[in-house]
């Protein structure tokens, strides 16, 4: 390999971008339509070839090659992580792609994992950022179209922990930028003397020094930084500002000098191209493989909670919230799914309605408000309204945040969660309506509360379209970006799935009907190490070892604000673990993970359904709670027909022992 086989930028070339000229300065005296936008040219290194993508922001076709691995091809189920890496000033997609070749060489010798590498095209000036003349959308064009586009069209891990960004000069400097504006897309960044932004009141202040201290926080968690540039490069003395900036916040980077070095793309990748591309492969197969663990939730020396000696919480209160066949005008008969949440000082359940059997065609999401703490409520509302066809609404799941109500709700085809996805809705306040704002997760059934990890993405628990458990993540705190699924494993008759979360801890816990050789079905409890990213896909849950025998019946789990933490499920009725007829509420003492105590919620009574319907059967059953005010309001069906409610005083929930 030698520097011939790389595009040296030209001094001309580079001095168009001249220390301490902020690209905005310039952009009346440019005129990016004559710039290359698409260029095609032949690059002669195995497994790399050329594309196009229409941009919509930049209204033109631009080019980009695409690196891919020889085991992409081998086995056509594999996925792989991804690296973009962002040519200099004066480049296009092509000039810069001959780092290809070292990647390709490290991938066959072994010395790194296979993955995939992207070069994309970001104007021949535009210094990857979005121009306010609006001529030039690059940072849009990267962010908003190219990164999407491959993930679509190439088999990526489309997320942050498998992603990296790099680059050469101007793409050096918009990799950094890039990386710290973004963090959520991205584990690592590196640079080979990098355009760095020339002071903290650049470019009206979108430069690295701004965004390393909004995000500084995120990045301290979860994103490395590797830099290069030569003594003698004129780009040398923007380094040092940045690198004290990074020591002062404590985030994590790496930064050499080059002794007796130009500007010249060549001479650092011979010296330190090498270098980057195992420092950014190394950081992209950092995320552990198998962190899932199954773990003990039940003291192993103390007998499982008994149905009928269950302590009551003091001080709880029942309420119905809406029944069947009653009271409301129509002829809903069959209920299921609730869930509920306070905002705005209001109460607002929800539930799956269909008129006489489950996931029938006229299925749809209802709910109430409550603004008497849940003694009262509003006649019933549509949520996400019935569809015509095959499709149709279920129940999800409530967000409150940022001053806003989402409504996390299942749409399928078929009794069989054919075509499943969660679609957002949104609550109109002034009106008390509800709208549909997109489809947000492909795959996916929501069953619980999203909640946030210490990286800010935000995650909730369910199951996938093939009826396995899995948790949905979104990219970043932003509740709009795209969310992935990952699956718990090919657990047995594990799907519905509900969730603790202890900074990038995640404990997952799975409904079970299997059977242990005692005839004992207990719950699945699976930790995450690594928030919810890693649960070892070939992990099985044959015979759960939580120690909490549970009936074949949806859970819920959450934290209080004492730090005690919570379960609510069915526990089985004298040796039955089909009966439904005791909804109870496992705690634990504060900061444990290990229940001490059971509580009764709801055990026996009227339970019969009143009415027949398709899956109909006795019980108190599919809990959902939340937390306000010292209280847990917690909802469920009875006999799939009514939503009931049980509000319970936190501070009742002392534990006490096991009974």
């Amino acid at each position: 390999m030698n520097a011939s086989d790389f595009h040296c930028v030209s001094w001309t070339v580079l001095l168009a971008i001249a220390p301490g000229i902020p690209v905005a300065a310039q952009e009346a005296v440019r005129e990016p339509s004559d710039w290359l936008w698409n260029d095609p040219r032949e690059v002669t290194i195995p497994g790399v070839t050329h594309h196009t993508l229409e941009s919509q922001s930049m209204k033109r076709t631009v080019g980009f090659n695409v690196y891919l691995p020889r085991p992409y091809h081998d086995d056509p189920d594999r996925r792989f992580p991804v690296v973009y890496f962002l040519h200099g000033a004066g480049g296009t997609e092509t000039s810069d792609a001959g780092l290809a070749r070292l990647v390709d060489e490290e991938i066959q010798a072994g010395r790194i994992e296979p993955c995939i590498y992207v070069f994309p095209n970001g104007g021949k000036r535009s210094g990857y950022r979005d121009w306010q003349s609006g001529n030039v959308l690059s940072e849009t064009l990267i962010m908003k179209e190219l990164i999407p586009h491959v993930d679509r069209e190439f088999r990526t891990i489309a997320d942050r922990r498998q992603r990296g960004i790099c680059g050469f000069s101007m793409g050096g400097g918009g990799a950094l930028r890039l990386a710290l504006k973004y963090p959520q897309h991205f584990c690592a960044a590196a640079s080979l003397a990098a355009a760095i932004d020339d002071g903290a009141e650049g470019h009206a202040g979108e430069n690295v020094f701004t965004y390393l201290q909004q995000n500084s926080e995120k990045i301290r968690s979860s994103l490395k930084l590797w830099m290069v540039v030569g003594d003698q490069d004129f780009l040398f003395s923007r380094h040092a500002p940045f690198v004290s900036e990074l020591d002062q916040r404590d985030v994590s980077h790496s930064y050499r000098v080059l002794q007796g070095e130009g500007h010249n793309l060549g001479r650092y990748t011979e010296f330190s191209g090498v270098d980057m591309i195992r420092f950014l492969a190394a950081e992209i197969d950092s995320r552990p493989s198998g962190t899932a663990k199954e773990v003990r939730v039940w003291p192993a020396d103390r007998p499982p909670p008994d149905a009928r000696s269950l302590p009551v919480p003091e001080g709880i209160q029942h309420y119905r919230v809406h029944e069947a066949l009653h009271g409301d005008s129509d002829d809903f008969g069959w209920l299921l799914g609730a869930a509920i949440v306070q905002h705005q000082g209001k109460l607002y359940a929800s539930w799956g309605n269909s008129h006489r059997h489950e996931n029938s065609a006229d299925a749809h999401m209802r709910g109430r408000m409550s603004t008497d703490g849940g003694r009262t409520w509003s006649p019933p509302f549509a949520i996400a309204p019935a569809v015509s066809g095959e499709g149709r609404h279920a129940h999800g799941s409530f967000l409150s945040a940022g001053g806003r109500l989402y409504a996390f709700v299942s749409y399928h085809h078929g009794q069989g969660h054919q075509q499943l996805k969660t679609r957002l809705f949104l609550l109109d306040e002034k009106n008390e309506s509800w709208t549909l704002v997109k489809d947000l997760i492909p795959g996916f059934y929501p069953m619980d509360q999203p909640q946030q990890l210490a990286d800010g993405s935000w995650i909730m628990g369910g199951f996938d379209g093939d009826m396995r458990g899995a948790v949905a993540i979104s990219d970043g705190d932003d509740i709009l970006a795209p969310w992935r699924v990952r699956t718990i494993g090919d657990v047995p008759r594990g799907f519905e799935t509900s969730i603790w979360v202890d900074g990038m801890e995640v404990t997952a816990f799975i409904r079970q009907s299997k059977k242990s050789e005692k005839g004992v079905v207990y719950l699945a409890a699976v930790v995450s190490g690594d928030g919810g990213e890693s649960w070892d896909l070939g992990y099985q849950v044959e015979v759960p070892k939580s120690g909490l025998p549970s009936t074949d019946a949806k859970v819920y789990a959450g934290r209080l604000s004492s730090g005690q933490r919570y379960l609510i499920f069915n526990t089985p009725v004298d040796g039955d673990f089909t009966n439904r007829n005791a909804l109870c509420m496992a705690v634990t003492a504060c900061g444990e993970s290990t229940f001490s105590n059971v509580f009764a919620i709801r055990t026996f009574g009227e339970t019969a359904p009143r009415t027949q319907g398709q899956y109909k059967n006795h019980g108190w059953q599919y809990p959902y709670a939340h937390e306000h005010d010292g209280h847990l309001y917690v909802v469920y069906a009875r006999a799939k027909e009514d939503c009931e409610l049980s509000v319970i005083p936190v501070n009742s929930l002392e534990p006490t022992g096991v009974p």
